[in-house]
């Protein structure tokens, strides 16, 4: 790797604002401008991924998971974190990872929201995270990042999706409950 790096030229290019390449992605593949947006914001300024995103056309489903298993999660009911463990599980090894991203980010709004209280959020999802926030201290969004970033490692290395989320929704659980009373 060493001798491949040092005879190419290395060209860092800056990722992309939000509003050009939801401009784009209206103007060539012809999404709605909320759509748009959404896609923007969570592929962090990375063309390719807004275009994976774009093709995959489940932004929603992805938002409506992570409100949902939030929300299981705090509750802690077992059976039903069981469920969308297998809902998740089903989803194939790829498409796990790329929902555990795209949480990342929601978490990361969260966590953002104090200090930018818009972030780029509409609807159902302004909503959620504006309440959210609230569980969201460094500490917490450290631990959570730290989790997300484990479980993705995991599945790449082939562990079984469900024992993955269900152990991770169970811990996340005990985390905000933990917040919640403090």
């Amino acid at each position: 790797l060493a001798t491949i790096t040092s005879r190419v030229q290395s060209v860092h290019l800056p990722p992309l604002n939000d509003e050009v390449m939801a401009e784009r992605l209206i103007r060539d593949h012809a999404l709605d401008s909320h759509s748009a947006h959404s896609i923007a914001l969570r592929s962090d300024g990375n063309y390719h991924m807004a275009l994976k995103l774009a093709h995959a056309g489940d932004d929603n489903d992805i938002n409506e998971f992570f409100i949902r298993w939030m929300r299981l999660c705090f509750s802690g009911n077992p059976t039903e974190i069981f469920k969308l463990a297998d809902e998740f599980h089903a989803l194939g090894r790829e498409r796990q990872k790329e929902w555990l991203h795209a949480a990342s980010n929601m978490l990361r709004k969260a966590s953002i929201y104090k200090w930018q209280s818009n972030a780029g959020l509409v609807g159902d999802q302004a909503k959620f995270i504006a309440n959210f926030a609230k569980f969201m201290d460094p500490t917490v969004s450290m631990k959570l990042l730290s989790m997300f970033d484990e479980a993705s490692a995991q599945i790449s290395r082939n562990a079984f999706a469900k024992i993955v989320l269900a152990d991770m929704s169970f811990s996340i659980g005990g985390i905000l409950r933990q917040k919640a009373v403090s």
